[in-house]
């Protein structure tokens, strides 16, 4: 049985492997050629960027450079007696680092495995979910990677490494509790992506809900009613998380965000207001501008999406879960592009909303950008995966 490749692809992936980000341009012509094998070329380039990528101190990936650190001097009964420390429920990550530690294996390679596995993964579940819908053989585009690219997080895929491993677990079980019928595998991802990110327990009524939908009741209403929620003050959100049965260090989190008094700058607000036009322009469509409003997909994002405005005033939780429902948004808006159903200018508009929130995303990490990418250390893979970024490095 003879293989065949997309014309270019071999040049393609010979001049990654020799140089991948001086490939881009070849990339860039193999997209235009439809040709789906570079997708994972793409996502490989940013694993590369996170191998790279030097945090603040106050980032996510600051607790795992020094948690591994930490794990190197522990055997596991040491680290058995961390975790029970902590009182988290969600602990794969953390023996993902313990591995590596024990391994004697740089934590860098594990930040690229799961940056690539985590974009790969969200490039794969849009084509099988639009492929899923009746369009046969969806081939992505400059248009359709460039607005999956701009709707990612840098932030999430640079530094929230574990939240955003857990949002590409939680995607599969979504695709195949859904799509597929496949309700063994869907449980099985969606525990494993619990035990990642026990966060992701706050979607577990929205696919209840999604279940047991009443077929008579007009999901638009749903949506309607959740936007109070964007409205109404902390304390609210604080008497209906006070229903709630959550780990101990979880709700003394959830206590320190409703308490945070914090006085916002006239720039975050403005940053902030930006970040969430793609939002308020998936409230006006799903409610106005759509007419297709009978498929499962449907139903999906509009029960995820008005679930998460109930944490509209936490702002930090409300932009964490806005980037799981903006994937599933964005899925369900290329199903109706694809399929003819929405007007192409609609495309644009959110593409470039995409654009602007990945803008402010590079103007708010500008800093950690400039310290770590120099042009020297991004010629080759031997130059990429020889940096070594150390504690010292990290941005006040």
């Amino acid at each position: 049985m003879k293989v065949r490749f997309q014309k270019g692809y071999v040049e393609t992936l010979i001049m990654f492997i020799l140089s991948p980000f001086l490939s881009i341009p070849l990339i860039l012509i193999q997209l235009k050629r439809k040709d789906n094998g570079v997708i994972f070329l793409i996502s490989a380039l940013f694993g590369f960027l996170s191998f790279q990528y030097i945090p603040s101190f106050s980032n996510d990936k600051a607790r795992y450079f020094e948690r591994f650190d930490q794990f190197l001097s522990y055997d596991y009964a040491q680290f058995s007696e961390y975790l029970i420390s902590v009182k988290r429920p969600d602990f794969v990550f953390d023996h993902l680092i313990f591995l590596f530690s024990k391994l004697d294996f740089n934590i860098q390679w594990l930040f690229f495995i799961i940056t690539t596995f985590t974009i790969y993964s969200f490039f794969l579940f849009v084509k099988r979910t639009v492929d899923a819908h009746h369009i046969n053989n969806f081939k992505f585009s400059i248009f359709t990677v460039l607005i999956i690219i701009f709707s990612l997080s840098l932030s999430g895929v640079f530094s929230g490494i574990r939240f955003y491993f857990a949002t590409s677990l939680f995607i599969w079980s979504v695709y195949y509790l859904f799509f597929k019928s496949n309700f063994k595998l869907g449980i099985l991802y969606l525990v494993f992506c619990i035990l990642t990110h026990f966060s992701f327990s706050f979607f577990i009524p929205c696919i209840l809900a999604v279940f047991f939908f009443p077929k008579n009741f007009n999901p638009k209403i749903l949506l309607g009613i959740s936007l109070l929620f964007l409205v109404l003050p902390k304390e609210y959100l604080g008497n209906i998380l006070g229903f709630l049965q959550m780990p101990e260090s979880y709700s003394n989190k959830a206590e320190i965000y409703l308490q945070n008094e914090t006085n916002l700058s006239e720039n975050s607000v403005i940053l902030s207001f930006i970040r969430n036009l793609w939002l308020y322009f998936a409230y006006v469509f799903l409610l106005f501008l759509n007419k297709e409003n009978k498929s499962n997909l449907y139903l999906i994002t509009i029960i995820f999406l008005s679930v998460i405005n109930i944490t509209y005033a936490i702002p930090i939780v409300f932009n964490r879960f806005s980037l799981v429902v903006k994937l599933i948004f964005l899925v369900y808006f290329l199903v109706l592009l694809k399929n003819e159903q929405v007007n192409s200018k609609y495309a644009i508009l959110l593409l470039f909303l995409f654009l602007l929130n990945f803008i402010v995303d590079i103007n708010v990490l500008r800093y950690n950008i400039l310290a770590s990418y120099h042009i020297s250390d991004m010629y080759t893979l031997f130059n990429l995966f020889t940096k070594k970024v150390f504690q010292y490095e990290f941005l006040q």
